[in-house]
């Protein structure tokens, strides 16, 4: 019998391919489920404290931030506002203490966040003010306030009636 000196076997060389394709799809797999790069976005959860607050001797309302699993940033939150049967649009906050402008039928309503620490996220404290433009919400309306994560996930709502 004759020894090869001109490299690895057949049967080796095939059994090499074959350990090589399993390792680099396992690490496609992992790398895409998040496992290996340990990038994982989870949705927060928040909740409202509890009830509504009237303000002003209006029917505006104002509702606080109860507590949050996570402190992150404004931009990742979305929320829409129904009045009645009718519903606005998924809306971005605005900067702290500026009012972002939702209409639904017709009628302006402005959605004001308030960062109570001053740290720029989303934090327990906060507050949400739910306006008329420039003037009280109308009386005898049934309101919802949806607070959406980015990808329109419903994380918590309010509902009240003035």
């Amino acid at each position: 019998m004759r020894i090869r000196t001109d490299g690895v076997s057949p049967v080796v060389a095939e059994i090499l391919l074959v350990a090589i394709t399993v390792v680099l799809a396992a690490v496609v797999y992992l790398m895409a489920s998040g496992i290996l790069t340990g990038h994982t976005e989870s949705v927060p959860v928040v909740a409202f404290a509890p009830g509504v607050t009237f303000t002003g001797g209006s029917h505006n309302v104002t509702l606080m931030i109860g507590g949050t699993s996570q402190n992150l940033y404004p931009f990742n939150y979305e929320f829409n506002l129904k009045v009645d049967a009718a519903y606005g649009v998924p809306t971005q906050f605005a900067a702290s203490r500026t009012a972002a402008n939702v209409t639904i039928g017709g009628t302006l309503y402005r959605v004001t966040w308030t960062d109570a620490d001053g740290a720029g996220t989303v934090t327990q404290g906060d507050r949400i003010d739910v306006t008329g433009n420039g003037v009280s919400l109308p009386v005898n309306t049934a309101f919802e306030f949806i607070l959406l994560w980015h990808d329109g996930t419903t994380l918590t709502t309010a509902s009240w009636h003035t």
